[in-house]
Order: C-alpha cells, then structure tokens, then sequence
C-alpha cells in the first residue's frame, strides 16, 4: 500500500470518529471530482502566481501588505480572547452554538480570565505582541472590551497590537472614538452578517487607524463581493482577510442545506469556498482593485496557528535533553536496555564525539534508560 493511501485513508478516518454517524449525510469530495478540482485550482494560481506575496512557507498569499495583526499571528505571538460568546447575529457559518444562551466568561486557548489583570499577566509571561477580541460579538461587552485594552496598554505599553471583530450592528462613532482613545490599533468587520453593508465600516474609517474586512468566502456571495471591492478601496479599507468556510458540529448543516463539498483534513473545509476566494483574488488583479486581500487557509492555521501554540508552551516543559522540531514538537529518543549494554552505548557514542548527545543514564527500578537529544 502507497503513502499517499495511507495518509488518505487515516485523514478519511479520523474525520468519520470526529464527524460521527453525520458523516453519511455529507458530500465529501471524490477522487474524480479531486482531479477536476485540482485541474482548476492549478489554473487559478497559475494565473495569479508572481502577482501575489507569499507567506508562512507559501501557506497563505496575498495581493498586498498583511496586517501587522496578522504578522504577530504567522509568527506565534498573538493572543485571541474570547470576551463573550453571546452575539447579535445568527450566520450560518458560525462555528459556534447559539442555542447556548449563557454568556460564557473571557477565555483564551482554554483558559478563562475572569479580570484583566489575569489576562495581562498572561500576555507578559508568554511575551504575546498581538491582541484580538473575538466572541459572540465583542461590543456586547463593551466596557469589559476597553478595561482590557486600557489595563493592556497601562501594563505592556505600545509594544502589543490589538484589534477586535464586530459584525457592525452596536458600532457608533462614540465607542469608536473610546477605542481609539484606550489604544486600539485595528478594527475588523464581518460585513457578511450584515448582507456586506459597508455603512459601519465607513463609519471606522478616519477614528481607528487600520480598517479591515475579515469574512469568508461564501460561494452564492461571489458575485456581490466582487462588486464590493472597489467600494471597500474607495473608502479606504486596509485589508480584506478571506477565509476557507470550515464546518464543525454547530454548521455542517446549513453547508449539507447549501450543497458544498467537504474536505478531509485539516479541519473539515469546503472546496467551493477556496475556489471563491481564489476567484476573488484573480479578479481584484485582473481589475487593478488594488486592495490588499489575504487569503488565510485552513493549512495555515494547522500549521503555524497550533505550531505558535505548541512553542509558547514548550520553553516551559521542555527538558534540557528535548529538541523541538520545525512544528513546534517536543522530541526525544530514548533507549531502554540492560544497564552494561547501555553504558557500552553511551561510551560508543561518546567516542565517536556525536555533538547532541546528553550522556547521562537515567536509572528505574528494572534497567536504565540512555537518553539522547537528536
């Protein structure tokens, strides 16, 4: 059997055990469909390839400058607070469920922080220089919002980016002004929860210093976004961050109701929704739009997201005789065997002046464990 079925087969697997008995009921893509999907997908980044900038080891483009939020995401060093999960809008692609009508308390990466002060101590131990805040919708707790952002800036001065998300619906000019006043830097709306009305977003623009529109690339919207991005480059929006729909347990279906077709691994994406965003991409060059639209793929944020994640923590775990790989892993080899056989393995090695080798013996009740860092 082939790596590749391998692989195939254990992502196709996995999703099954993740997914449960809905699996059945969703379009998952097929092999032929793959061959097609891919044909075109080639054809889009051909023609769009020495036109955009790519980042993060080619694992998201862009048609212009990222926002610096965004650079502080890529690099691991940003911090997204859950300051509430309620919200004013009911998307169909929200990931989260709304049926839950308890207020959850501000939570980050599993983590609640019920004051600012906690929260802050936490940014300043894992040295984070971004800050978003997310939910629900952020502006239904908006005092807690600005005692954030104040106690942040109080604490960690300017060094730390902060943005937040809005759908629009409680934004005024008086609490974009108090925003900008406690220290924020960005503000990113999804206008796809407001039928891609632009009224909020102008509203921003000339109180906070970087505007930007972060939705996902809805296929049936193709056509009325397109026509946005002209709109969005006249008003002076600084960023369009476009995101791959992903399903989970609280969407899958309403994307079933709509007919996309599911991808295996990572997450569980929809293909339309990249052929969208792709498509979006070549007609903003096509056209000289000339506004900056990153693309944020679900293979990014499995791979530099978590990899961010795993490398916050490991400086505090991970032991003098571990290694980390590429991704953010703790590695170790160690080798059990009778003690005379792993002295003559630790003199062997020692010999042979190997530069990574820890040269100690760790002793257990039954044989002794030769550790080694590679």
């Amino acid at each position: 059997m082939s790596h590749d079925k391998v692989i195939k087969d254990s992502d196709i697997g996995y999703t099954r055990e993740q997914i449960g008995w809905p699996y059945q009921e969703m379009k998952w893509l097929s092999e032929e469909e793959a061959k097609k999907a891919n044909r075109k997908r080639n054809e889009l980044l051909k023609s769009i390839s020495g036109k955009v900038l790519k980042h993060f080891n080619e694992s998201k483009i862009s048609t212009g400058p990222l926002s610096p939020g965004c650079i502080t995401c890529g690099k691991g060093i940003w911090s997204c607070i859950f300051i509430g999960s309620q919200c004013t809008a009911k998307c169909f692609f929200c990931p989260q469920n709304r049926k839950n009508e308890k207020n959850e308390a501000p939570n980050e990466s599993g983590l609640i922080f019920d004051n600012a002060e906690d929260y802050v101590d936490y940014l300043g131990k894992f040295k984070f220089k971004g800050v978003s805040f997310s939910g629900g919708e952020p502006f239904l707790k908006f005092k807690e919002v600005l005692t954030y952002i104040k106690k942040i800036r109080e604490r960690l001065g300017n060094g730390i980016y902060i943005w937040v998300y809005t759908n629009g619906d409680l934004v005024d000019k008086n609490n974009l002004k108090a925003l900008k006043k406690a220290g924020l830097n960005e503000i990113r709306f999804d206008i796809a929860a407001k039928k891609y009305s632009l009224k909020a977003v102008k509203m921003a623009i000339g109180i906070i210093d970087r505007v930007t529109v972060e939705i996902p690339a809805i296929p049936e919207d193709y056509e009325t976004l397109k026509k946005c991005l002209p709109l969005m480059k006249a008003i002076g929006v600084a960023h369009l961050n476009l995101h791959q729909l992903l399903a989970n347990q609280n969407c899958y279906r309403q994307f079933i109701d709509r007919h996309y077709t599911f991808l295996h691994q990572p997450n569980i994406a929809v293909l339309e929704s990249e052929m969208t965003a792709l498509r979006l991409i070549k007609y903003a060059l096509d056209e000289n739009i000339g506004l900056s639209i990153n693309y944020c793929t679900p293979i990014y944020k499995h791979r530099f997201q978590k990899k961010g994640y795993r490398e916050r923590l490991q400086s505090y775990i991970k032991e003098n005789y571990e290694n980390m790989t590429e991704y953010g892993f703790i590695r170790r080899l160690s080798i059990q065997d009778i003690p005379v056989n792993i002295e003559k393995l630790s003199r062997y090695l020692k010999k042979g002046n190997a530069p990574t080798i820890c040269g100690f013996l760790k002793k257990t009740t039954i044989n002794y464990f030769f550790i080694i860092r590679f």
